[in-house]
């Protein structure tokens, strides 16, 4: 009876230990097949996600035929996913820039006013924005650019990143001040559009 008890603890226990490396495995690999939270924000033009790893970034370039690629982190030579997206780039004659913010999203107002300006402008489209996740530092910079380019209010601009993955309660507030600050008062008829 103890044998007994003891083979069926060992089955459940190897059963258990297999179904956490076939998920953990299955967690590890997906972003080598599928692209990370990558989305289509505006047809034809903007585009998001996370850093994309070799065969879903060829994929996404190619289908999308992004012209610019916005990446929002530290450029750091010897990184696999970023030496890859430059030999790339480099290899398809994509424009690229890097923009370093902090991973929190919480970068000052003047950069993200800048990367939201490069957005803006059409000559860079279809264009491509990412950071390591696809949230917090893409999702500021596309909430900067919606209140700022396309006339929406904070709350509107919240709702769609909550769409797209959310964001801390932190980076909501950051970005209820930049509205505040920058944006509430000023005349935004005379903004460009971009619904």
């Amino acid at each position: 009876m103890v044998r007994s008890r003891l083979r069926t603890a060992l089955r459940v226990g190897l059963t258990v230990g297999l179904a956490v490396l076939v998920i953990a495995g299955a967690d590890a690999v997906r972003w080598h097949v599928f692209p990370k939270r990558f989305a289509e924000v505006v047809p034809g033009q903007l585009y998001r996600s996370g850093q994309l790893e070799a065969w879903p970034l060829r994929r996404m370039v190619s289908r999308y035929r992004i012209r610019t690629i916005l990446a929002l982190l530290n450029r750091e030579p010897g990184n696999p996913g970023q030496d890859e997206e430059h030999r790339l780039a480099n290899e398809k004659g994509i424009q690229i820039v890097n923009m370093a913010m902090p991973g929190d999203g919480l970068a000052a107002f003047d950069l993200l006013e800048r990367a939201a300006a490069m957005m803006a402008n059409t000559t860079t489209h279809p264009l491509l924005v990412h950071c390591e996740a696809g949230v917090n530092r893409t999702g500021a910079v596309y909430a900067v650019w919606r209140m700022k380019y396309c006339g929406w209010n904070v709350e509107r601009t919240i709702q769609e990143a909550e769409r797209y993955g959310g964001w801390s309660a932190e980076l909501g507030e950051h970005l209820r001040r930049y509205y505040r600050t920058r944006i509430a008062g000023q005349n935004t008829n005379s903004m460009p559009t971009m619904n």
